[in-house]
């Protein structure tokens, strides 16, 4: 599943890929007992997954966070470094126009 949104960018996908693979590897875990521990699903997913091609379902996630001992967020790898560096947090007095949930965004 690839996100149309800034949050998930495609960096993110390939960075949390890499992050998916390297847990495995470090767990000793095949992609063959994987697909097993994961119900059945193909080593296709599981490789789409690793190389950033798509994102696991939250199911598949919950799963692995199981699997490897962390939490669901410890799998996923986002930007928001990208979003710290072009907005910022700040107290507003009067107009608040440009503003979204208290950050002001600049251009970047």
């Amino acid at each position: 599943m690839s996100y149309d949104n800034d949050f998930f960018s495609c960096d993110s996908d390939r960075k949390t890929g890499k992050r998916l693979r390297n847990m495995r590897k470090e767990n000793g875990i095949r992609v063959t007992a994987l697909c097993e521990y994961m119900g059945g699903i193909s080593e296709q997913a599981v490789y789409k997954w690793e190389r950033g091609a798509c994102l696991p379902t939250i199911d598949n996630l919950l799963a692995l966070s199981h699997l490897y001992h962390v939490q669901m967020e410890d799998l996923l790898v986002y930007e928001e470094a990208e979003m710290a560096s072009s907005c910022f947090i700040s107290e507003y007095r009067g107009d608040i126009s440009g503003t979204v949930s208290g950050y002001a965004c600049t251009a970047a």
